[in-house]
């Protein structure tokens, strides 16, 4: 599976290196809304630079999508595993209850045990 994964990732790279080597012309860039700000608001990059910015920023963008549509879901999560911490920490206390009745009930049966016997002198 590693070396699937490496040799996709490698082949990855030689196409991205390949476009960039064969998209090396310059290409102008303008946002609508800054144009008469500055320099026009136009920009000029290599194609292959325009598109490696677009397809980071898209990443960017959309693993920020997931991550908030996925609130939901961390605070159920939260919220089950206080329950659960709780849930546990209530047992502990009720197995260490338990224990200590049980060795109090032994102390009391050895007691008792010990004042009917009869004492050897």
């Amino acid at each position: 599976m590693s070396f699937l994964r490496n040799l996709i990732a490698l082949l990855a790279a030689v196409v991205i290196v390949w476009f960039a080597v064969v998209n090396r012309q310059l290409v102008t860039l303008s946002f609508w809304p800054l144009t008469g700000i500055g320099d026009d608001g136009t920009f000029q990059l290599p194609l292959f630079a325009m598109l490696l910015i677009g397809v980071f920023l898209g990443a960017i963008i959309g693993g920020i999508a997931v991550w908030a549509s996925d609130h939901g879901r961390r605070v159920e999560y939260r919220q089950l595993r206080r329950q659960a911490q709780a849930q546990d920490i209530r047992h502990r206390v009720e197995e260490q209850r338990q224990e200590e009745e049980a060795l109090e009930r032994s102390r009391r049966r050895q007691e008792a045990l010990a004042l009917a016997a009869p004492q050897r002198r």
